[in-house]
């Protein structure tokens, strides 16, 4: 969910697409749904006023549409930012490397 007060993370994520940090995770396209707080807001009651009995109990996961992976909302703010290039990718392999790595340096101080 973002909206007003929600900015840090996502200032954070279009920093790093601007300053050419951000790189993409694998090969995997991950569905991140999001929604705007004012929308989640209206689906919440819309479902509380319309169908409260019906939805007693149950979980639902409220995004706007469409959804989008998050290579592909990467994709598009690079490109709205006219970044030249592409974003570039690093297996996860290598992240997996790294991590193990980093746990391992900590580990020994």
């Amino acid at each position: 969910v973002w909206g007003p007060w929600f900015e840090f993370s996502y200032k954070a994520f279009f920093k790093t697409i601007a300053h050419g940090i951000y790189f993409h995770q694998g090969n995997d396209d991950v569905i991140k749904p999001f929604t705007y707080v004012e929308n989640a807001v209206y689906m919440f009651f819309r479902f509380l006023l319309d169908q409260a009995e019906e939805i007693h109990g149950k979980t639902f996961y409220l995004s706007d549409y469409p959804i989008y992976t998050v290579r592909e909302w990467a994709n598009t703010i690079h490109r709205a930012l006219n970044k030249n290039g592409s974003i570039r990718t690093i297996p996860l392999s290598i992240l997996k490397i790294g991590a193990l790595t980093g746990d391992v340096l900590k580990i020994l101080g």
